[in-house]
């Protein structure tokens, strides 16, 4: 991967998630909440600079419809939930 010029931005759940990418070189940002959604202005935004945005979010209640509501929003974008084992 090279993280100088990286297509690739993946939204997290948390400010800590993002800094492990960050530690790893991968961009990546956090909403206030899992429950406070990106504006469109936002996403159009982080869609006009990265070819790839995808979103991490928990498996449980919250994270799988914060990941529905954006699915709906915009389905260009990758969602992904994370596993409880």
């Amino acid at each position: 991967l090279d993280t100088k010029n990286t297509d690739l931005l993946v939204i997290q759940k948390s400010l800590k998630d993002t800094m492990l990418m960050h530690e790893y070189g991968i961009p990546s940002i956090a909403p206030n909440s899992e429950n406070t959604p990106l504006s469109d202005k936002v996403l159009d935004k982080l869609e006009s600079k990265y070819k790839i945005v995808a979103y991490v979010g928990d498996n449980d209640a919250p994270g799988l419809a914060a990941i529905e509501r954006l699915k709906e929003r915009r389905p260009e974008i990758i969602c992904y939930s994370l596993s409880e084992s």
